[in-house]
């Protein structure tokens, strides 16, 4: 057994547990081992401290759990016969930042986690070079956006059940369209060399690996690694949200039908609140099964033809999750 005492990639610190068959790993155990509460510190206190709360869950998605946490809110007062309506115009403000921050999560996702472990430090994708820059700064541009609409980021608190407590003004519009632009530009010069219709006409992971721009160079290492197809999950994909160019429901070995969320369990186990136990970490599950949420669930659930195509050859691998995360820069 091989144990790395840190992951510290995600938020809290955890450690992984390597059992090998011979050369290859056989079972890993990630171990949370430090208990953060945050569902014991909310218990027993007013519905509406949740929202100040639950964004500082973590300093890079504060915004999905607020919004999450509103229209858990507003569900309620809807259960209790409270009419809620939400203006377009907050719908729309909502979106906007939590497109945002998902955006600005995505550039550094791909040239921090992928491209930084791919290539070495001193390379252009290192920390602190060039292409690390680069991304840093359309990504803290990208953050303004959710700034300029909050009031601040992280930790944001300007969603309230039904609507928000934000009045952009013409120069907070403006500025979007600006970064917007410039992330569009980013995009063609460096990700994907040509233009977004360009990219968004490709159908083969060949196309894409041989376009010269950084995405193109993660996919030829990839396949120079000889891991391109490995990371494969259970072909079972979830998305409970229809906004931001997602289309809800559940996918599983191509089907695809309603979400019930009923079925959406927290499991405990192997967790320390069971025998046996070695984690404080629980598992979410639909239907007692392990399925797969995010940008790869997003595009398989609106039936998208890249992905599609992609998914047909090397299947629900690391490498598909590569691309639809980029692409999701563009369709979201």
């Amino acid at each position: 057994m091989i144990k790395k005492e840190l992951l510290a990639r995600i938020e809290g610190e955890a450690t992984l547990e390597y059992e090998f068959e011979g050369k290859k790993i056989d079972f890993v155990k990630v171990k949370f081992m430090n208990f953060r509460g945050m569902e014991k510190i909310i218990e027993n206190r007013p519905p509406l401290d949740a929202m100040a709360l639950t964004p500082r869950v973590c300093g890079v998605c504060g915004q999905a759990h607020l919004i999450t946490t509103v229209k858990a809110l507003e569900d309620l007062y809807r259960s209790n016969n409270l009419s809620i309506e939400i203006p377009k115009k907050a719908e729309i403000i909502r979106d906007l930042t939590t497109g945002a921050e998902v955006l600005q999560n995505h550039f550094k996702w791909f040239y921090f986690s992928i491209l930084g472990d791919l290539f070495p430090v001193d390379s252009e994708y290192g920390i602190g070079k060039t292409k690390w820059l680069q991304a840093t700064t359309i990504s803290k541009e990208l953050n303004k956006i959710a700034g300029m609409f909050a009031g601040q980021w992280p930790h944001a608190a300007f969603v309230r059940p039904g609507g928000v407590v934000s009045d952009p003004v013409t120069s907070d519009i403006t500025d979007t369209y600006k970064i917007l632009d410039e992330m569009l530009e980013f995009f063609e010069q460096e990700i994907f060399i040509g233009k977004i219709d360009d990219f968004l006409s490709v159908t083969t992971y060949k196309e894409l690996m041989e376009n010269s721009g950084d995405l193109g160079v993660a996919l030829r290492k990839i396949e120079e690694l000889g891991v391109a197809s490995k990371g494969r999950g259970f072909a079972r994909f979830l998305t409970i949200a229809d906004n931001l160019g997602a289309s809800k429901g559940f996918v599983s070995q191509g089907k695809k039908s309603s979400v019930d969320l009923a079925k959406c369990k927290e499991s405990l186990a192997h967790t320390f609140f069971v025998e046996n136990g070695y984690t404080y970490s629980k598992s979410a599950q639909y239907g007692g099964q392990f399925v797969e949420t995010g940008p790869l669930a997003r595009a398989v659930s609106r039936g998208d033809g890249m992905i599609d195509s992609l998914l047909a050859h090397y299947q629900d691998s690391a490498a598909v999750r590569v691309v639809a995360i980029v692409k999701e820069i563009i369709t979201v």
